[in-house]
């Protein structure tokens, strides 16, 4: 009958054995947990773990393993280019020179290997771009990845000496020449040698300071087509049977301006010619698409406009034109002028001038100035206006022979008042008010004008009269005496002049023996022829 193994066991879940509980070489199980323990040698209970153990299923697997932490590898050398894994120290190594005393020669396979090479080289090592200044060799290179196949290499300062850097490549065996590139701290001292017709292709150039000139070049005899341009700016010398441009002179400029491409490539648009002549003229042609130039034509300016005769064929020149013709024959559409039709074909008669329209359109503050060809003139004189007559504002009516000759009436529609003033030979006088019926009355109040009723007679207070002596302040034709005229003076005599009665004193005289006083009546007998003729020899 075989025998039985019974091991030491447990049923207590996470139930460990103690060193006392198992010797070296024993086994206890805890079938709870399903594990296997065993005693180490340093006394240590360790257990055997399964498939299916967190201690296994934890680890990363052999196949595309996802490691957490800070796992390491071993550094390679930086001419292993296996398949090993590469660490950070490597990528660090690879990517700078390790020492300025390796093989000191830019073609040599350790410096033309991918990466930067292992030794910082100076410019005058062999093969290397000149210059004593260090550079880090760079490579890249196609398909072989080892330094021996087609590479494009540079050379890269170190430091910062002036940012350089230089390119070459190897192209079946053979190298380029070395090319410095160009940076914001070389570009500016960096002379192009431009030989025959010139660097080709696009150049963003920014001019400081004088711009200079663009040469003129001396093609005077030379017949340009407009497929022999290409793209840009040019400037020629020509003679007049060159281009047909005659407009004085013999010679003259030519400015041509294609805009895109070259020869009978008319993709981009055509060419354009500016022609500037010795008659201070510039003419302008060119060409869309073709090998044929249009005509010249002239640019229009204020020393030539004058002369200009503009050909109208079809319906004419559309838009506004400001034309003063030598003959015409009639207007295309007939008009009205002041209500009266007109076509240009006969005179018209226009009737006298109507004025209306509000005059708030065509206020002035200066009723000073008068139209310099004078005419009739209605303007609202606002109450802002200068040298205007009393009141606020007013309507103002000028008539004017010229600017210094001219009347002007004004009104006051508040007041209905009337002012008018002249202005003689560039002098205004000042404002008259024109008096009115209702300005005449016989009131203390108004004493400018006397009332005169439908039979001419005046009716007024009273008549002052301040004409100087030795002119009569009446003239007076009726002999009717005037009733209740108290006058101080009578011909020239006051009325102390004129005695009522004689009064007694020297050279009395007598009638008939009677004293004459004139303070009775004397009574007189029958008188005789004699004394009858002696009273009127008296």
């Amino acid at each position: 009958m075989p025998q039985q193994v019974i091991l030491k066991k447990s049923s207590v879940a996470a139930k460990v054995p103690l060193n006392t509980d198992i010797t070296y070489g024993e086994l206890a199980i805890n079938y709870a947990d399903g594990k296997l323990y065993y005693r180490t040698d340093l006394n240590a209970i360790k257990y055997f773990v399964s498939y299916d153990d967190s201690v296994i299923t934890s680890k990363a697997p052999i196949a595309s393993p996802a490691f957490t932490g800070l796992p390491t590898t071993p550094t390679l050398g930086v001419s292993d280019y296996s398949t090993t894994i590469a660490n950070t120290a490597y990528v660090k190594n690879l990517l700078g020179s390790a020492s300025s005393t390796g093989v000191l020669d830019w073609n040599d396979v350790s410096n033309t290997t991918p990466g930067t090479g292992p030794t910082l080289l100076l410019g005058t090592a062999t093969n290397g771009p000149g210059g004593g200044t260090y550079y880090h060799p760079f490579n890249l290179e196609y398909n072989s990845k080892n330094g021996t196949g087609n590479v494009t290499q540079m050379a890269i300062a170190y430091g910062s000496p002036g940012n350089e850097l230089w390119m070459r490549g190897r192209f079946n065996g053979t190298w380029s020449n070395w090319v410095r590139c160009l940076n914001s701290n070389n570009f500016t001292s960096y002379v192009p040698s431009i030989t025959g017709t010139g660097a080709s292709g696009t150049w963003g150039i920014t001019v400081t300071g004088a711009s200079g000139f663009v040469s003129s070049k001396d093609t005077r005899l030379v017949v340009s087509t407009p497929q022999s341009f290409t793209a840009g700016i040019s400037a020629d010398f020509k003679h007049n049977t060159a281009d047909g441009l005659a407009d004085g002179g013999t010679f003259h400029g030519v400015m041509t301006f294609r805009q895109y491409a070259s020869g009978s490539d008319w993709t981009g648009g055509g060419v354009r010619q500016l022609g500037f002549t010795d008659n201070h003229n510039m003419w302008i042609r060119g060409a869309n698409a073709d090998t044929t130039w249009s005509t010249w034509n002239n640019f229009l300016h204020t020393g030539n406009y004058n002369t200009y005769a503009p050909t109208l064929t079809g319906t004419g020149a559309s838009g506004s034109w400001n034309i003063n013709s030598a003959t015409t024959t009639a207007l295309q559409t007939t008009r009205l002028i002041n209500g009266s039709s007109f076509n240009g074909t006969a005179n018209i008669t226009i009737s006298e001038p109507t004025f209306f329209g509000g005059l708030s359109a065509y206020t002035t503050t200066t009723p000073d100035t008068v139209p310099a060809n004078g005419g009739l003139t209605a303007r609202y004189l606002s109450g802002a206006a200068t040298n205007k007559p009393t009141g606020t504002d007013h309507s103002l009516l000028t008539m004017a022979y010229n600017s210094a000759w001219a009347t002007q009436i004004a009104g006051d529609w508040r007041t209905n008042e009337l002012y008018v003033r002249g202005n003689n030979n560039g002098t205004w006088s000042a404002w008259d008010k024109l008096y009115r019926t209702n300005d005449a009355t016989t009131t203390e109040t108004a004493s400018k004008l006397a009332l005169r009723d439908s039979n001419g007679d005046l009716t007024t207070r009273r008549f002052i009269s301040t004409i100087a002596t030795g002119t009569s302040p009446f003239g007076v034709t009726s002999t009717t005496a005037v009733v209740n005229l108290n006058a101080d003076m009578l011909d020239g005599q006051h009325a102390s002049e004129f005695q009522t009665a004689l009064v007694s004193g020297t050279n009395i005289k007598t009638i008939n023996g009677a004293t004459l006083l004139g303070a009775g009546d004397i009574p007189v007998a029958t008188i005789s022829d004699a004394m009858a003729i002696a009273i009127a020899l008296g």
